[in-house]
């Protein structure tokens, strides 16, 4: 569900693997082919909020994305999960990251705020 297809080739599978390590899925299976096998229900009703967040970066990261944004990324994740968000997002450095968001929790993870007040 990361990739779109259903064979995967060797190449994109060792990719694909690096990514999900990153992400911390591979830690979730009892292995690197369970995960890349598992089938995502319709409307990704069998995964957790922070699962979707996750799922969303990794194909980001997996087709190389300069720059990624992120709506409320933490509008459905518990603190444990949001901190755990915001400790990925910290330790990729492969693309930029652009975070619309309320939650001050994030404000120690960027090089610049921009805050927008309706005064």
């Amino acid at each position: 569900n990361i990739i779109f297809k259903n064979e995967i080739r060797d190449s994109d599978k060792e990719h694909l693997l690096s990514i999900l390590e990153k992400l911390d899925f591979l830690k979730l299976f009892t292995s690197g082919d369970v995960c890349l096998s598992f089938k995502v229900s319709e409307m990704g009703n069998n995964l957790s909020g922070g699962m979707k967040q996750r799922i969303a970066i990794a194909r980001a990261l997996y087709f190389h994305r300069d720059l990624v944004i992120l709506d409320e990324p933490s509008s459905n994740l518990d603190t444990v999960s949001t901190n755990s968000l915001i400790k990925l997002l910290k330790s990729l450095t492969d693309c930029t990251f652009m975070i619309v968001t309320h939650d001050n929790s994030f404000n120690g993870l960027f090089d610049k705020i921009y805050r927008l007040d309706d005064k």
